[in-house]
């Protein structure tokens, strides 16, 4: 329904029926608590807590309180909470819908799967609460502020103290399930804080693409009463809908991105870096909108760590010895490649994809089909990067670790073309990097490769200082092997390619302008048919465009328009 990312694009202006869904949901919430919307209430232990206004005061026991109304379903939100007087467990972040609490049995934010919440008092032991404590942050003091901020499209939650976002604090909780959607929450044993939402300018800087809380309960009170006038839009609206985990798609874009191929409610996938994990099971990924069907290509993939990042509490960290070391393929598929999330089937499981899979310190084998070889030599570790080429002329493919070769695979045959690929299991965090710049390929292979010159050469007059890597040899060898990225500025949306093909999808549609035409014409890129389905569609060129294309084109062309 919309869920989880579409396979293919919808057409243009649609929306999923989970958009729909999510809509509805916040909209009979905020009904739901009538003239409490956008205010706190207590969800449990009222008797010991004071509200006025936006500070809480918490008297005894172990209450707590929530936004009523509020129900942030998606987009990236964010609030502060002003540290006025200390307590001995303060436990403040997010709950979903789900959330109660139990003042007299002890249950606040964080104690349940339902809730998140940041203790600045005990930190960094206990510093975060995620049904149970988990270690994490720092402690704060009187007038300390902590930023609270949630990501719903990563389903990911931070944590910054005096707007510091480093480590120790930063990402508390990555791959979160909650119910519905997320709400502002607190609970405390004794003490005060204030909490800005919004009303008033934040102290510390809003995280780039973050909103106040404040302005989506403004555009949902403007939602509610009708109103189209007022300075604050309405919530909002849900993202266009594309192929993959992104919820963006950008046109603009100059490279090439990657999208969830299989497992798309298991997958991590962090667009503007390109980095993927797995939440569970054993999800692939590919490049978006790609196709090689001929040349000489190569992309990396960088090991950023084998734990994924995960806070874990310290009988989980005395386990973690006893527990499988969590593995990867990387490699190539063809469009005929679909891997099986819950079978653990990936790249290399099928006759469609080819790749190296490894683990951490242990041995990689080559795998197709299904069937799995042992490389030589010793394993991956976090920090190291690999390097895959390809050459689809010959069907070769080589594995590179920090430069040196350490596998080839020959008669690669694919059925539809080729895209780069990957299989994560979880706790390992993967970077890849499809140009224009690989790291172990050379720095300079963005300018060379926009001059036309070989990747890797040294210039003249200069000695290298080094002696070559396995790859930068394979890089002087092959002097047509190319990173990735260099396919999207000939055949991405961007490129002339590109528009042409946008030309003549919308001529054959009858969607297309005469000076859209006037423009293909002129180039000299306009095919006979196109300017056919277009001028039948009642759409001619101008007299001028049209006498300069017939003296450029062949004879029959005149005939034809």
């Amino acid at each position: 329904l919309g869920k989880a990312p579409f396979r293919c694009r919808p057409p243009l202006g649609c929306r999923s029926v989970w958009s729909w869904v999510t809509m509805t949901q916040e909209r009979q919430h905020a009904v739901s608590v009538g003239a409490r919307f956008g205010k706190f209430q207590c969800s449990s232990g009222g008797s010991g807590m004071k509200i006025k206004d936006n500070e809480l005061t918490f008297t005894g026991g172990f209450p707590s309180a929530t936004l009523a109304g509020v129900l942030l379903t998606r987009g990236k939100w964010y609030y502060e909470i002003k540290c006025l007087e200390e307590s001995c467990a303060p436990q403040h972040g997010w709950a979903d819908l789900d959330f109660i609490g139990g003042s007299r049995s002890g249950v606040g934010v964080g104690d349940d799967k339902h809730s998140w919440g940041y203790d600045g008092r005990r930190a960094p032991r206990q510093g975060l609460w995620a049904d149970g404590p988990v270690e994490f942050g720092r402690q704060w003091k009187i007038g300390d502020i902590c930023s609270a901020a949630a990501d719903l499209e990563s389903r990911r939650l931070s944590f910054a103290l005096n707007g510091n976002w480093g480590a120790p604090m930063g990402v508390a909780a990555e791959g979160i399930s909650y119910i519905c959607g997320l709400i502002p929450a607190f609970t405390s044993q004794g003490g005060k804080v204030s909490v800005n939402l919004g009303e008033s300018p934040f102290a510390h800087p809003v995280p780039a693409g973050h909103s106040s809380v404040h302005d989506w309960i403004c555009g949902m009170r403007t939602l509610l009463s009708g109103s189209t006038t007022g300075d604050v839009a309405g919530p909002p609206q849900p993202p266009s809908l594309v192929r993959g985990i992104s919820t963006v798609y950008q046109d603009c874009n100059p490279g090439v991105m990657i999208r969830v191929h299989s497992g798309h409610t298991h997958a991590i996938l962090e667009n503007a870096d390109n980095i993927v994990g797995a939440r569970d099971g054993y999800p692939s990924f590919v490049a978006h909108d790609l196709l090689l069907v001929r040349g000489h290509w190569a992309f990396e993939a960088e090991i950023l760590c084998f734990d994924g990042g995960e806070k874990r509490t310290r009988a989980q960290r005395r386990q973690g010895t006893e527990q499988s070391k969590p593995g990867a393929c990387v490699g190539w598929a063809d469009k005929r490649f679909f891997g099986d999330y819950v079978r653990n089937i990936g790249v290399g499981d099928d006759t469609h994809s080819w790749g190296w899979h490894f683990s951490e310190d242990q041995s990689i084998h080559y795998k197709h089909g299904g069937i799995s070889t042992q490389v030589e030599g010793e394993g991956i570790k976090a920090g190291d990067v690999l390097c895959l080429t390809i050459a689809l002329h010959s069907g070769s493919a080589r594995f590179f670790v920090n430069g040196k070769l350490r596998g080839c695979a020959e008669d690669i045959t694919p059925a539809v073309g080729m895209v780069p690929s990957i299989s994560v299991q979880k706790g390992l965090r993967i970077k890849v990097r499809l140009g224009p710049i690989l790291m172990h390929g050379g720095a300079t292979q963005a300018t060379q490769s926009q001059k036309g010159e070989p990747m890797n050469a040294q210039p003249q007059g200069q000695e290298q200082q080094q002696p070559a890597t396995d790859l930068q040899n394979h890089f002087l060898t092959f002097q047509d092997c190319r990173p990735v990225s260099d396919w999207a500025k000939v055949h991405g949306p961007q490129s002339k390619a590109g528009a042409l093909l946008r030309l003549e999808r919308a001529t054959s549609a009858g969607l297309s302008q005469p000076r859209l035409l006037d423009r293909g014409i002129s180039a000299g890129a306009l095919q006979p048919v196109m300017l056919e389905r277009a001028c039948s569609a009642g759409l001619p060129p101008s007299p001028m465009v049209l006498k300069r294309a017939s003296s450029d084109g062949p004879p029959s062309f005149e005939q034809r328009v």
